[in-house]
């Protein structure tokens, strides 16, 4: 009966060391993100989503305006964004920084020569 239990504690002592004790690679900056853009001609709603591959996805839109552009770019790991404002091609950029739940920037159109500052929050 003991050498049933050692082997049977044996066993469950093989099968729970080689458990993965890796934790999960979580980017902190990682989900959605959104907030508002303001410069003296134009001001709006941002909103993006940010994956654990550091890749940025979302919408710039004007206030005065129904359409959106794209906001397409990348973030580092310690949450400086670079990326392109878009609609067919590459109108302007939007950079910044991401810190804990709050992020900051500035955002320039090449063809209105529009420019400004952002502010947002993690959703």
């Amino acid at each position: 009966m003991k050498a049933k239990f050692f082997v049977y504690l044996l066993f469950s002592l093989v099968v729970l060391n080689s458990c993965s004790n890796e934790e999960d690679n979580v980017f902190i900056n990682e989900g959605y993100w959104s907030g508002q853009y303001t410069s003296n001609v134009d001001s709006g709603n941002w909103s993006i989503r940010i994956d654990m591959n550091k890749t940025v996805i979302g919408t710039f839109t004007p206030i005065q305006s129904s359409y959106s552009y794209q906001i397409i770019g990348t973030i580092t790991e310690n949450g400086v964004l670079n990326a392109d404002i878009k609609t067919t091609e590459i109108v302007g950029e939007f950079s910044g920084t991401f810190i804990d739940d709050i992020a900051s920037g500035l955002w320039t159109i090449n063809g209105d020569d529009d420019s400004g500052s952002w502010t947002g929050v993690k959703l």
